[in-house]
């Protein structure tokens, strides 16, 4: 998994518990807890970033799939059908 860091973090005594609860439910530890939430945390944010920075770079011209949120669905609908369907 690679080298480790040390951290010391202080947060609330109930998100303590939960964290403890969840830990002890899923049968891992509070660092792989904590390392799993906080890798799709910032997959997340980076992801977020990304679309920020490519708003407004595709006209409803070039992308007519994209021109409401019905016909993005319907696409994205028959992309996901497209890939259930491959071998």
């Amino acid at each position: 998994m690679g080298e480790r860091a040390a951290l010391l973090l202080r947060v609330p005594k109930d998100l303590a518990r939960e964290l403890d609860e969840e830990a002890r439910a899923s049968g891992t530890s509070r660092s792989a807890l904590v390392t799993a939430v906080l890798r799709e945390y910032l997959r997340r944010r980076r992801l977020a970033r990304v679309i920020a920075e490519g708003t407004g770079t595709v006209s409803a011209e070039d992308a007519p799939w994209w021109s409401s949120p019905e016909e993005a669905r319907a696409w994205l609908e028959e992309i996901r059908s497209a890939w259930r369907q491959s071998p």
